[in-house]
């Protein structure tokens, strides 16, 4: 009897580790099925990531427009027929830089309030020239940090509904490191873009917000510059079909004092439309410039790897 209890535990045994080397296989083998519905659920995650950069890569190959109008504060629709409301027939893509310290400055940004039109503070800065007026309150080469700080703070409690800032004047501020790069640090803390208006070709605005993660962009045209005729913008149209042949992007910067000008972008942008350009908002215009740099970068990278 003792002889067949011992025979009887030894096939419990045997079949207990077969049982368990099963078990583990069969464990191994569904790791293996997990692992396969991992990796095919990556892949379609890469292939939806492919084709969504391929369509991204497709959508900056098309030329777009982008529009900033600068100089509003001096103007009021308490009459119908006012610049105010003329411009802001405009368009809801194009933006409004509004000079801050003036005297419809808030009554501006409160009328546009429920608007889908992008606001800008069109900062005052100091131009090289002394004998201009750029403002009552300037930032200036000469300001440290926290005189810089107060001013736009200053600027900003006008204006809260703004989205981005851009120079006024400032050739002389924006040929400052210094200077600059507490504005844009600034802009970054309040999460604010940054149009240069390139007032100056040494200006170092654009290049210095890419370095601190600012989404920025730089000025191509000024529509009224040389002066603010038909010609003029007949002149730029002729650039303009030339860029997009060329597939560029162009952001351009009018000003908002006078029913000329105002009337003569109209013109622009619909011809502008009839050559193919796609009016977007300041703000994507800017991000599209970040995808530009990144993809640069990323193509100097690949270079050096081999």
């Amino acid at each position: 009897m003792g002889r067949y209890k011992i025979i009887v535990l030894l096939v419990l045994a045997i079949t207990l580790i077969l049982s368990l080397g099963c078990n583990k296989k069969a464990e191994r083998e569904l790791k293996e099925i997990d692992t396969s519905i991992d990796s095919l659920s990556t892949f379609e995650e890469q292939a939806i990531e492919i084709d969504k950069f391929e369509d991204d890569l497709e959508n900056l190959a098309a030329p777009k427009l982008s529009i900033v109008i600068d100089d509003f504060g001096n103007y009021n629709n308490f009459m119908l027929d006012s610049l105010l409301v003329k411009f802001g027939d405009l368009p809801s893509q194009v933006a409004f830089a509004i000079l801050p310290d003036l005297p419809y400055s808030e009554f501006v940004m409160e009328y546009f309030k429920f608007d889908e039109r992008e606001l800008l503070l069109h900062t005052p800065m100091e131009p090289h020239n002394g004998k201009i007026n750029a403002g009552d309150d300037v930032i200036t080469a000469a300001d440290d940090a926290i005189t810089i700080i107060n001013k736009l703070n200053k600027f900003y409690g006008q204006l809260p509904n703004v989205k981005g800032l851009n120079n006024h004047m400032g050739s002389k501020s924006t040929e400052n490191s210094e200077v600059m790069t507490t504005v844009l640090e600034w802009c970054r803390d309040n999460s604010l873009f940054f149009v240069d208006s390139a007032t100056t070709s040494k200006s170092v605005a654009y290049n210095l917000a890419l370095e601190i993660g600012v989404e920025s962009a730089q000025r191509d045209i000024f529509l009224d510059v040389p002066n603010p005729s038909l010609v003029t913008v007949k002149n730029y149209l002729e650039i303009m079909k030339e860029n997009y042949q060329a597939k560029e992007d162009i952001l351009v910067i009018t000003h908002a004092s006078t029913l000329e000008r105002r009337d003569n972008l109209e013109f622009f942008i619909n011809e502008c439309i009839k050559i193919g350009y796609e009016l977007i908002p300041v703000s994507e215009y800017c991000q599209r410039e970040k995808v530009k740099q990144l993809q640069k970068l990323k193509s100097s990278v690949s270079l050096t790897e081999f």
